[in-house]
């Protein structure tokens, strides 16, 4: 409807499309509107794609033995292509898992077998159809000591959710965020001595983060807690309403907590992998300085009203591939299918339900 809008009945009207890669129908896309363009457009030359310029043969074949399952756009329909590339010495191997763990145990096991011949973790890579069945893959690989390259949800991750806490405590008056932020290794306050602040805070009316000097005078507070907390309002002193995410988070990270130098003494991929998070968090916020979402009132607040929109409507993504200069990690790559266009690895696991 809106091609016809535009186009009237199609002249000098363009169109390319694969019916095999409607991936997103939740937006409208699905294999029928090519079905039915010739339908749609009754002046239509369809030119189909009859090379594959991106794989070897053996990947085409081993495609088109598969494919002929498939019912998107007609039988054998994309089965007759033929390979641009000229093929290579490689095995394409088939393996069957009764279950979601047996199959991640076996990806697991075939990982560490390839890096005992010689192939570097970094070289291989598993692939999945959506973050979805990679967080699954994750959570095995991990407990198998299997060193992976995989940020994944960024705003999930635990430091993350720690910085979050830290902005939260900075702007939203409740203190929400102080139940993380006190656990911070510059802090260490116990849960009754925060639960006792933020009950008086609540019966005096006064707000955060101006309520942590409440605990230097309060009863039942120990005289530990009440020395952190007091080490606690000096690290967000004069941060005022108009002081953005980037500026609470450089001050807080740089000269007022030993946050990031503990970050920096963590060993292996998983603290090059919480670094590397930290990192691409602090660019989003530098970034999103201005941004007109975050321009209207406090930016603290507004940046963090945007991320909760970014994680409600699934549009962080973009946010969760390392940048380049991080890619000499020797550690398994995790991706999306279609993350992982035009890359190559020596070996691949394409992990999922047939």
């Amino acid at each position: 409807m809106l091609l016809r809008e535009l186009s009237g009945a199609g002249k000098g009207l363009w169109v390319v499309g694969d019916q095999l890669q409607a991936i997103y129908r939740f937006r409208g896309a699905a294999p029928i509107n090519l079905d039915e363009f010739p339908t749609d457009f009754s002046t239509a030359r369809e030119l189909p794609l009859k090379v594959n310029y991106r794989s070897r043969e053996s990947i085409v074949r081993t495609f088109a033995t598969f494919g002929a399952q498939m019912t998107a756009g007609g039988p054998n329909k994309f089965l007759n292509w033929r390979a641009h590339r000229s093929d290579a010495p490689g095995e394409i191997h088939y393996e069957v898992g009764n279950d979601e763990f047996s199959e991640a145990n076996g990806i697991a096991d075939e990982i560490e077998k390839q890096h005992q011949l010689g192939v570097p973790y970094k070289d291989q890579a598993v692939l999945c159809r959506t973050h979805t069945g990679l967080a699954k893959l994750v959570s095995t690989l991990e407990q198998r000591g299997i060193p992976l390259f995989y940020l994944g949800d960024l705003f999930e991750r635990a430091e993350i959710r720690d910085l979050l806490s830290l902005l939260s405590l900075a702007s939203e008056r409740k203190g929400s965020g102080l139940l993380r932020v006190s656990q911070f290794s510059d802090y260490q306050i116990p849960a009754p001595d925060v639960l006792t602040l933020l009950e008086l805070a609540e019966e005096q009316s006064m707000y955060f983060p101006k309520a942590l000097e409440l605990a230097d005078a309060a009863e039942g507070i120990s005289t530990e807690s009440r020395a952190a907390f007091a080490r606690l309002s000096k690290a967000l002193e004069g941060i005022s309403y108009n002081t953005s995410a980037w500026s609470t988070l450089g001050h807080f990270l740089f000269s007022r907590s030993n946050y990031v130098r503990d970050l920096c003494s963590l060993p292996g991929v998983n603290g090059a992998q919480q670094r590397l998070a930290v990192y691409q968090f602090l660019q989003f916020a530098h970034r999103m300085r201005a941004h007109p979402h975050v321009k209207k009132e406090d930016p603290k607040k507004a940046f963090l009203d945007y991320v909760r929109r970014l994680e409600t409507y699934g549009e962080e993504k973009q946010l969760r591939q390392p940048p380049t200069w991080a890619s000499g990690i020797d550690a398994v790559r995790m991706l999306t299918v279609h993350a992982s266009k035009g890359l190559e690895f020596p070996v691949v696991y394409l992990a999922g339900r047939v």
